[in-house]
C-alpha cells in the first residue's frame, strides 16, 4: 500500500483556502446547490461571480504525492497521469453545468509538497518532461496522455499553489494561460485581478502560456 503523504491539506481545506484567495481578490465564489442539480449532473466547485455578473467557474484540485511502496520513489508517470486524470474530471465537471462553454474554465491545483510542484504540472500539460530546455522523458505516446490531450485543451487557465503545510498558506503562485482560449479577453482579465498582492507576501511566478 502507498504511503500517505503528511501535513497534506484536505480537499475541504484547499477549497476554503482558494475561495479566500478568490475573495481578496474582488470575487464571489459561491457554490452549487447540489440538491437543485439534475440526477447524475456534476458541477465544479464554484460559480465565480464579479458583483452580480457570472465571470467564470472554478474547480479545486488537490493532488498528494504518494511514495511508490515497490520503488520506494516518486514517479514522474505517476504524477503526470493523476493530474491529467483531474483535469478530465474537472472538464467533465464544467461540461455539466455549462455545455456550451460560454465562461471561463478554470482549474486551480493546491499542493504542499515541494517534489509535487509547478514543473511537475508543466510536465503533465506537454505531456513530456523537460529541463533547462531539453526533453529527458517522453511521454506523449502513453495511452493516458493521448486520452486527455482534449481535455487539457479545453482549460482556458490553471493556477498552481504550493502550500506551506504547517501554516495552510498559499507561498507559490503559478498561473498558466491558454493561449488559443475562445474566451481569451476575459480570462486574461481575470488572471490579471488573481496576480497575488504584495500584501499576501506570495512569490508570483510569471504567466505560462500554452495551446
Amino acid at each position: 500500500m502507498e504511503n500517505i503523504q503528511k501535513n497534506t491539506l484536505t480537499d475541504r481545506e484547499a477549497e476554503e483556502l482558494i475561495k479566500e484567495y478568490l475573495i481578496r481578490h474582488s470575487f464571489t465564489p459561491k457554490r452549487f446547490d447540489t440538491k437543485k442539480l439534475v440526477k447524475g449532473v456534476k458541477s465544479p466547485d464554484f460559480k465565480v461571480f464579479n458583483g452580480d455578473l457570472l465571470f467564470f467557474y472554478s474547480e479545486v484540485k488537490n493532488p498528494l504525492l504518494l511514495l511508490n511502496e515497490i520503488t520506494k520513489m516518486f514517479h514522474w508517470t505517476t504524477s503526470i497521469s493523476k493530474i491529467r486524470r483531474f483535469i478530465h474530471r474537472a472538464v467533465e465537471q464544467f461540461y455539466d453545468v455549462d455545455t456550451n462553454h460560454k465562461f471561463p474554465w478554470i482549474i486551480a491545483f493546491t499542493s504542499t509538497h515541494m517534489q509535487l510542484n509547478w514543473t511537475n504540472f508543466t510536465d503533465a500539460y506537454l505531456g513530456y518532461v523537460a529541463r533547462s530546455g531539453k526533453m529527458i522523458y517522453d511521454l506523449r505516446k502513453e495511452k493516458y496522455v493521448i486520452n486527455y490531450n482534449e481535455d487539457v485543451s479545453m482549460i482556458d487557465a490553471y493556477i498552481w499553489c504550493q502550500v506551506n503545510a504547517e501554516s495552510k498558506r498559499i507561498h507559490q503562485y503559478v498561473p498558466y494561460f491558454n493561449s488559443e482560449s475562445k474566451l481569451k479577453n476575459k480570462v486574461e482579465m481575470i488572471m490579471q485581478e488573481l496576480k497575488p498582492f504584495e500584501s499576501e507576501d506570495i512569490v508570483d511566478a510569471n504567466m505560462r502560456k500554452y495551446k
